[in-house]
């Protein structure tokens, strides 16, 4: 199984948010309870996990961050409320 928010595999029970396995998203991208964090907040952790393991400029990190966002379950309601509706 993997995170709906960030596609981290979760395999240990310490992986699932809440520590429940039935939890669609991970430790890191919820909270004690397992209720999945704010959009920005896990955009955040996402952008600095990419600074610290790629390195490179945070322009270019927030950008391969939000396009990787816009894919994940969890983010794609989001995502297509946003755009504008055909007219």
């Amino acid at each position: 199984m993997h995170c709906e928010s960030c596609g981290m595999p979760m395999q240990k029970q310490t992986d699932f948010g809440g520590r429940n396995r039935k939890n669609r998203y991970c430790a890191y991208c919820s909270d004690a309870q397992g209720a999945l964090k704010p959009r920005e907040a896990v955009r955040e952790q996402m952008v600095s996990l990419f600074l610290r393991q790629r390195g490179g400029d945070r322009l270019t990190a927030e950008r391969s961050i939000d396009a990787y966002m816009r894919r994940m379950p969890a983010w794609r309601v989001a995502a297509s409320a946003n755009r504008p509706s055909a007219a």
